[in-house]
This record gives C-alpha cells, sequence and structure tokens, in this order.
C-alpha cells in the first residue's frame, strides 16, 4: 500500500521525514512518496537512513532544482532526475491529446520525408508551443503562473545559495528583459554587469546560479582549450520564458530566438559554433554534425551540414525544425544506479 505526504505541510515542520515514513511503514504501508522534499533540513539523512534500514521503495520530488541538488548526497542509494519543462512530444500528448512516437536524430536526418506525412499535422501547434508551452499552465492563467514561479525561483531557489535583496531581484529582472529581447544573445559579461553595480567576476557568478536554478540555459562554444576560454557563451531561456518575458514589456519575443531555443531544448548537450574573427559558421554543434537554424530563407552560406529550417518543407540539406520536438528525451539520471 502507499503512502504519500508532502513536507512543506505546516503540521509536519516538527517531524522529519524520516519519523514520518516509519510510523507509516510500522503501520503496513510498504510504498512511501514525499513532495517538496528540499522543504525538510534534514531529508538526506533522513533517506539514507531509511535506505540502510531496508526502507527502499522512498520515491520524493522537489520544485527546487537547487534545494535538491544541494541535498542529494545520497552516493549508491538514489537516482536523481531532472524534469526539465515540457517537449513538444510531451506538449501535444498532455495538451492537445496528440500521441507521437519519438525519433532519434538518426530518424530525422535519413527518415524525413517519410517521416512528414505523420508528424506534420502537429506543425500547426508550434507557434502555441513557443509562446504558451513548456510549463503546461491553463492559457487563462498562464502568465500569472509563470511570473509566480519566476519568484519562487528566485526569492526561494537563488536565495536558498545567494542573498537576494530588492536590488539584486531588478538587475536579475533587467537581464531577464535584455535576453529575451535580444535575437542571439551571446555573453558580453561586462555590458551586462554595467546593467547593475556588479563586477564582471560576480555578474558570471549570478548567471551560474540562475542556471542552477533552471530558468535560463548557457550554451558554452563548441571549443576546447583557450579557444574555449576566449569565447564568452550564448544564453537561452526553456520554452516560454522568452515569450513570457517579452509580453510583459510589451514587445514580441524574436523569432529567431525562439527557433534557437526550441533547438536548444530538444537538441539536450548541443554546442554552439563560433568560427574565426570574420569567418561565417554554422549555428550549433550536435552529436557529430552542425545545423544552422533559421526561417524559410536560410541558405547555405554558413556551411552546415543541416539547414534547420521552420516550416514543413524538405529539401537537400532541410530539415524541418518542429521534428526536433520528437527527439527522445534526454533524461539522464544525476546519481548512481542504485534506487530510492
Amino acid at each position: 500500500s502507499r503512502f504519500y505526504f508532502s513536507a512543506d505541510r505546516i503540521y509536519l515542520k516538527n517531524d522529519s521525514p524520516y519519523d514520518i515514513v516509519k510510523y507509516a511503514a510500522k503501520n503496513g504501508y510498504t510504498s512511501f512518496f514525499i513532495d517538496e522534499i528540499q522543504s525538510s533540513t534534514d531529508w538526506t539523512s533522513s533517506l539514507k537512513s531509511l535506505y540502510d534500514e531496508g526502507i527502499r521503495k522512498v520515491y520524493f520530488s522537489g520544485s527546487s532544482a537547487i534545494g535538491v541538488d544541494k541535498g542529494a548526497d545520497l552516493s549508491r542509494r538514489a537516482v536523481i532526475h531532472h524534469l526539465p519543462p515540457a517537449s513538444f512530444r510531451e506538449f501535444l500528448s498532455i495538451k492537445k491529446g496528440q500521441d507521437y512516437q519519438p525519433l532519434t536524430l538518426k530518424d530525422i536526418i535519413q527518415k524525413k520525408k517519410t517521416l512528414l506525412p505523420k508528424y506534420a499535422p502537429s506543425y500547426e501547434s508550434m507557434d502555441e508551443y513557443l509562446r504558451y508551452g513548456g510549463m503546461l499552465f491553463d492559457r487563462g492563467e498562464f502568465d500569472k503562473k509563470v511570473e509566480n514561479s519566476v519568484y519562487r525561483l528566485i526569492r526561494s531557489d537563488l536565495a536558498s545559495i545567494r542573498a537576494v535583496d530588492g536590488g539584486l531581484e531588478s538587475t536579475i529582472f533587467k537581464l531577464f528583459y535584455m535576453i529575451a529581447s535580444t535575437p542571439s544573445y551571446e555573453a558580453n559579461y561586462a555590458k551586462m554587469a554595467s546593467v547593475s553595480s556588479m563586477s564582471k567576476n560576480a555578474m558570471i557568478a549570478l548567471l551560474s546560479d540562475l542556471q542552477k536554478a533552471g530558468i535560463i540555459n548557457i550554451l558554452n562554444p563548441s571549443a576546447s582549450g583557450h579557444e574555449l576560454a576566449r569565447k564568452e557563451p550564448k544564453i537561452y531561456f526553456p520554452v516560454p520564458f522568452s515569450a513570457f518575458f517579452t509580453r510583459q514589456i510589451f514587445q514580441q519575443p524574436p523569432l529567431g530566438r525562439l527557433r534557437e531555443e526550441f533547438f536548444v531544448q530538444h537538441a539536450v548537450g548541443c554546442g554552439y559554433v563560433k568560427g574565426a574573427e570574420g569567418r561565417k559558421s554554422p549555428d550549433f554543434s550536435y552529436a557529430g554534425h552542425t545545423f544552422e537554424v533559421g526561417g524559410v530563407g536560410k541558405d547555405n552560406a554558413q556551411g552546415p551540414q543541416y539547414r534547420v529550417i521552420d516550416g514543413i518543407l524538405v529539401e537537400g540539406n532541410r530539415i524541418p525544425l518542429f521534428l526536433f520536438g520528437f527527439l527522445s528525451p534526454a533524461r539522464t539520471p544525476a546519481g548512481s544506479d542504485a534506487g530510492v
């Protein structure tokens, strides 16, 4: 039998997860589900003790990526999965009731023409996904719920690893608006620091913390050694934050940014390509291939192996962007192969 509780309930503030699960186990329960685990200060030691005492079917979740990662010292005892915003395929399944099989990159490259008839009807939902997907809230309350999520990320998640005051909060939102309204934001740390009283190094540390909180994606260039050190990363949002932030300042999100964020979100682990000064290069490298992402007018001038283009046309090295929304999800657990 199953037992569920949320660790953030006020009436449980004096009880540890260990005590609650042990009590439930004595009363015949065999599987235990704990939500908001990061709200308990001793949750790591509780889970370690439960595991070592033979209670193995414990499943836990937390809304704070930072809170869970900070406490997740459960070597050989737990598998930690990070749940990113919904993919395009997940969005279609949950919000539209349309179920599609996941695809591999090999499928997309080699079978794009034969896949198109089956997958093309989903293209009509692309714009909705880019602007209102990812977080799967109802449209009528969408912006308010996203806003609440952003404030929680800043005031709770981020505040768990650094001091957050009104000045820092204002700086963060200035950065968000600046990034979201720029077609392809290659970090200029000095410029970003200029919107606040921060030093360049302090700005780099802040962006790293925001990535830990899950609100930005920092995409490093595909380079190594000194080349990598001299190239600043690009900054993207998970879908649908760019559309949300630009709506708050009464702007339209740049289509180029939305397309690139769609690709980055689904081609997990890709890097951006930055050629030598004055030389054109493709946008991204992924799984040993180079890709240029863009609209219908995008040509081969940058020299990519594949052009990833908005729309449903397939020809030559052109692949419809929306097909990447069906890539098999990379849900690699951050932990060992043991389980709690």
